[in-house]
């Protein structure tokens, strides 16, 4: 049930020195430990299900991260390994030099899901909310019914006003995953085939535990896969980053002047323009994970107005290796396959 704003007892001080500092309760300062200056806590899911043959002709040990959660399939759907955190797995089925992983038998095809956790998420860290106020904002929450907006003021006479809130753009594209190259340079034997997957971003507002205070901001794409399709956002993107820097602030803060976008070369950074529904563009030969900043290309962006509530945006991504090889890989992909199709799977 909703409940009422006057069954809450809201008290705004405006000036530090009537707040009795001893209230013993919740603090939430502005900003804080995990969440950034209005609040505001963003956590990132992926879970990825990838397709991996060893075309070695003997066993191989892939090793994992233990950051993330692993199912091992074969190709029938049959479980065959569970790696969680590393305390509990089997070591001697999931270790050598002390390192863990799983074993790929000779030219057979794993299914790998590689996955995210709630007891281990990944926290993004968000831009803080610039503005011209100076004096610092701590929400206090003395017992269960009651709720304090506390703000210290700093000495300024000379501003009457800090100028208006707007949706700043608080998370640019933070990683960058290239999902094919994972063994490129250590074992050319071992062969991603496809992936596809869910990512999930979770936005939440900290301090609003009654649902008091709302916040307005943006948030941009939060991971990008090298030469994958993304599409599927849930709920569907605003505006594009070129729209959100050259028509919509212009519009919004009645400017008439465009801001100016960083320019970053194809040379620098090759990634794709984005279409309506996926990413898409020429293949990144440099397998090094660029330098230059990722808010330089067409990425989604959400205007998002949060309350209590939780905010879950989410999109999929996929990529097939069919659709990245030449006539001459082609045929060694046919000829791969050829042998696969013939092994004993047992």
């Amino acid at each position: 049930m909703k409940r009422s704003l006057l069954s809450f007892f809201l008290v705004f001080w405006l000036f530090g020195a009537f707040l009795n500092v001893s209230v013993t309760g919740e603090d939430y300062p502005l900003p804080g430990g995990d969440y950034n200056n209005i609040g505001i806590k963003a956590s990132l899911y992926i879970d990825l299900n990838i397709t991996l043959v060893n075309t070695a002709p003997f066993p191989k040990f892939v090793i994992v991260n233990p950051y993330y959660d692993y199912i091992i399939y074969r190709e029938n759907g049959e479980v065959l390994r569970e790696i969680g955190n590393v305390s509990y797995i089997t070591p001697a089925l999931n270790t050598l030099n002390y390192l863990p992983g799983f074993w790929v038998n000779p030219y057979e095809t794993l299914k790998v899901e590689v996955m995210v956790r709630d007891d281990n998420v990944i926290d993004l860290p968000l831009k803080e909310y610039k503005s011209a106020f100076p004096h610092s904002i701590t929400i206090v929450y003395p017992n269960t019914t009651s709720v304090v907006y506390y703000v210290k003021t700093e000495k300024d006479v000379q501003n009457f006003f800090y100028g208006t809130v707007y949706p700043q753009l608080l998370l640019t594209p933070r990683y960058y995953f290239n999902v094919q190259t994972s063994f490129f340079g250590r074992d050319g034997d071992i062969k991603i085939l496809k992936y596809d997957g869910e990512v999930t971003l979770v936005l939440q507002n900290i301090p609003n535990k009654y649902g008091l205070f709302k916040t307005l901001f943006a948030v941009g794409l939060p991971a990008v896969f090298e030469n994958a399709n993304h599409y599927g956002f849930s709920p569907e993107y605003t505006m594009r980053y070129s729209e959100y820097v050259s028509e919509f602030l212009p519009s919004f803060l009645g400017v008439k002047e465009e801001p100016k976008t960083q320019n970053v070369s194809k040379k620098e950074f090759n990634l794709y323009p984005l279409s309506n529904k996926l990413l898409s563009g020429k293949k990144i030969e440099n397998i090094k994970q660029p330098k230059t900043k990722l808010e330089s290309f067409d990425y989604p962006v959400w205007i998002v107005w949060l309350g209590s509530s939780p905010l879950e945006i989410k999109y999929h991504v996929s990529w097939n290796n069919d659709e990245k090889v030449n006539a001459i890989e082609r045929q060694k992909e046919k000829a791969l396959w050829f042998v696969l199709d013939r092994r004993n799977p047992e």
